[in-house]
């Protein structure tokens, strides 16, 4: 079942935390040129139990397969064989060998667990700033598994650019970012574009 969501108030929240509670599959956002979707898409299942449970599923999957055991997975999202179908229970062909697992998570939930299960962590958008949002999740997670922030392999993306001209190189990284963001469903003005040529302008 699947039922539709502005995803724009508190009550919407609470609509699908309850649904998702009583079993609805999917929750629905539409997209129209005075609302877009990807905010609350993104909002609102973080806050649900779903993706976690399917990143555990699916880490509990890989390392399954990548020791050789034959694929039996009754699990909340993933259940292998499928129900009711004239699927086996296969074993992988190829040697078991161990697969380091890393988590590009964002959530706080998904940082527990990837605290909790994997090999390492993606931290695609760190920031030392605010470092503490990310590393203490993912210690608190490293706990429920008897092992420390240490024993987790922390991958922290960074871009260098050798320049002689540090304020163009900023400028043109700002102009950059700002042009990305400043894309409202074609509305002329909108967006943090003005914002950023404000910052930047000489």
């Amino acid at each position: 079942m699947a039922v539709a969501v502005s995803g724009a108030a508190r009550a919407d929240l609470d609509f699908v935390l309850e649904a998702e509670r009583l079993g609805v599959d999917s929750v629905w956002a539409a997209e129209t040129w005075a609302y877009a979707p990807l905010a609350p898409l993104t909002y609102l299942p973080a806050r649900t139990e779903r993706p976690v449970t399917a990143t555990r599923e699916t880490i509990e999957i890989v390392r399954r397969v990548s020791s050789g055991e034959r694929l039996v997975h009754q699990g909340r999202v993933c259940r292998l064989p499928l129900p009711d179908s004239a699927g086996r229970a296969l074993r992988s062909a190829a040697p078991p060998v161990e697969i380091p697992i890393y988590v590009a998570a964002l959530g706080v939930k998904n940082l527990e667990l990837t605290g909790e299960m994997a090999d390492g962590w993606l931290g695609n958008c760190f920031m030392p700033e605010t470092a503490g949002a990310f590393l203490e999740p993912l210690r608190a997670g490293a706990a429920r598994s008897g092992r420390d922030l240490a024993g987790i392999d922390l991958v922290i993306p960074a871009a260098v650019e050798f320049t002689e001209d540090e304020e163009e190189a900023a400028r043109r990284h700002a102009r950059g970012r700002g042009d990305l963001n400043s894309h409202p469903l074609g509305a002329e003005g909108g967006g943090p574009g003005p914002i950023v040529a404000a910052v930047v302008r000489p």
